[in-house]
């Protein structure tokens, strides 16, 4: 997908301009990049109080397009805090 949305080096558009008629809405990220992302404080992992974060450090995973090409901004991504512990389970769990 990063190649898709990237303009190329010989000074082409990228791959994605032409397919869906305007550049990728995004911003470019590496992956596996570290990342501070939105802790969504409706899902049950945030039992913390209401003082917690809203931020967590996370791994960056892709981009999550939809059907037709539609990208509607959401990435998914993993905490960095559990990594250790899920990568040795064989369970990453992704948001």
């Amino acid at each position: 997908m990063a190649v898709n949305a990237t303009p190329q080096l010989n000074g082409d558009d990228a791959p994605w301009k032409p397919r869906v008629d305007e550049d990728f809405p995004g911003q470019l990220i590496p992956f596996g990049a570290k990342i501070l992302f939105w802790n969504n404080p409706k899902r049950a992992d945030n039992s913390s109080g209401k003082t917690s974060p809203t931020a967590n450090d996370g791994v960056f995973l892709g981009y999550h397009i939809q059907l037709g090409f539609a990208w509607k901004g959401e990435c998914p991504v993993a905490k960095l805090e559990a990594l250790d512990y899920h990568a040795e389970n064989g369970s990453i769990t992704v948001q």
